[in-house]
């Protein structure tokens, strides 16, 4: 008996950042979060890796943001086919890195 195989899922990294540590920063935070794990958990061509979130630093240098380092090590370690976030200034606000890292 042949059984056709079922493509892989395509493994999906959601990255979350706020630039404060103020209450409502820390509510869009949950949100952010919240979100992106319902959306990639009912898609059933995906797989979530990990939300990957940095809280309180600035966009404008990406070498404070652990988990945007740690999400990127993964991504070099092929263990992440894409990443959503809920904006370009959410990845960074420097040109120079998030060209770098894109």
């Amino acid at each position: 008996m042949v059984t056709a195989e079922s493509p892989p899922k395509r493994r999906i990294a959601a990255y979350c950042r706020v630039s404060t540590q103020v209450e409502e920063q820390n509510h869009s935070l949950a949100a952010q979060i919240s979100y992106y794990t319902k959306l990639i958990e009912e898609d059933s061509d995906a797989v979530l890796v990990d939300i990957y979130a940095d809280r309180g630093t600035s966009g404008t240098r990406t070498r404070n943001h652990t988990n945007f380092l740690r999400l990127m090590d993964d991504c070099r370690a092929g263990k992440v086919d894409a990443i959503i976030t809920k904006s370009v200034s959410r990845f960074g606000r420097n040109t120079v890195d998030t060209l770098v890292f894109t």
